[in-house]
């Protein structure tokens, strides 16, 4: 079995490698700690090179390896959302960012549910996509 990224794919970990030395780290994520912790900049960034719908455009493995990569740069988005399960949705529309994810049953707090603007519902025998107005929920 062989492990190693092709060659499309060590081309776009590199791009995102640049962009996260740019938009992550550290010192960003204390620097974010201080006055709300999410990363909207990043966000737009990672959104304007394309990288929100990798795992739609390139498959769940490169989707896994953007999320891992924005994770290890401690980068502070929602991110897993919208690209690993958004993708699942096929052409439904992904809904505007940040992105969280809960199930019907659930009572406890959504991690970026307070950021959100798209909800994605896990209903069991089906999801449901609902659009949050900004600044609508509670932190």
């Amino acid at each position: 079995m062989d492990f190693e990224l092709d060659a499309e794919q060590a081309s776009v970990m590199e791009a995102v490698d640049v962009l996260l030395q740019r938009h992550a780290g550290p010192a960003r994520a204390i620097e974010l700690q201080a006055s709300g912790g999410y990363d909207y900049e990043l966000e737009d960034a990672l959104a304007e090179a394309g990288f929100l719908d990798l795992g739609r455009a390139m498959g769940l493995l490169e989707g896994a390896l953007l999320v891992e990569r924005v994770a290890y740069r401690a980068g502070t988005v929602a991110l897993a959302a919208r690209v690993l399960v958004g993708a699942q949705f096929g052409d439904v529309a992904v809904g505007p960012g940040p992105v969280a994810v809960t199930s019907l049953d659930h009572t406890g707090p959504v991690r970026f549910g307070s950021e959100a603007r798209t909800l994605w519902v896990d209903g069991g025998e089906e999801a449901y996509r609902v659009e949050v107005p900004q600044g609508a929920a509670e932190p």
